[in-house]
């Protein structure tokens, strides 16, 4: 279970191979063109490639109304932030 865009989400599987922890640093970026796939990259752990795949993406393909649409910007809440200093 998880949860995108406030809305809560199940998965059914049917196996788990392993569960393994792993850093943002050991995602490999896919090229230009898997840009609109469904794979945010490869992560290869004890010398095999394994997939990983945008589940959030995969939802929001499933039912558009879960995604970010541009109702939701328009009623975003700004904020004025002068002393916030980007470097």
């Amino acid at each position: 279970m998880c949860e995108f865009n406030k809305i809560i989400v199940a998965f059914t599987i049917d196996v788990i191979v392993g569960v393994n922890r792993i850093k943002w640093e050991q995602i490999l970026k896919l090229s230009d063109i898997f840009i609109n796939s469904l794979v945010i990259g490869n992560i290869i752990l004890n010398n095999k490639i394994m997939i990983l795949l945008d589940f959030e993406k995969i939802v929001t393909d499933i039912n558009p109304s879960t995604g970010i649409n541009e109702d939701i910007i328009v009623n975003v809440d700004y904020k004025d932030r002068p002393i916030l200093r980007l470097f």
